[in-house]
């Protein structure tokens, strides 16, 4: 993990690595927009009938997680199918598990002591525990 700050923070950066971190950032915000378009619009309908919005978040989640692990195993990552598939799953499911814990608690947070928006509260949580989840699968899940 430090070689990937390393070549941000060096006085003479080294720009090849530079330039792969820039790609796979790149990369990754597309996934997880992607991703997050799943989510939000299978969001958007369970909020179209009686079911709780913390069950809506919980149910989406694990919609958007789905097309997740499609583009970031296959895309962003490109994880190498020598590698054992059972592992990667396994840590996927992981740290999904947790992403989902900590942004239904950051949703409920912030819909309980904000009185933020449904949105509001949605899209903030997902934006902090995003970047979090983030360094979770390129250090541990995706690690090569």
């Amino acid at each position: 993990m430090l070689s990937y700050f390393k070549a941000i923070n060096s006085p003479m950066p080294d720009l090849p690595r530079l330039n792969a971190v820039a790609k796979e950032l790149s990369k990754y915000s597309v996934a997880a927009s992607i991703s997050s378009a799943a989510d939000y619009t299978v969001f958007y309908f369970f909020l179209l009938t009686s079911i709780s919005r913390v069950l809506a978040t919980v149910l989406s989640h694990v919609a958007g997680s789905i097309v997740a692990f499609i583009l970031l195993s296959g895309w962003v990552f490109q994880y190498v199918e020598q590698h054992d598939r059972r592992t990667l799953i396994l840590k996927f499911v992981g740290a999904q598990t947790t992403s989902l814990i900590l942004n239904t608690t950051c949703f409920w947070l912030f819909i309980h002591y904000t009185s933020a928006s449904t949105w509001v509260a949605r899209i903030s949580a997902a934006v902090i525990v995003g970047t979090l989840i983030y360094f979770v699968n390129k250090f541990y899940v995706f690690k090569g």
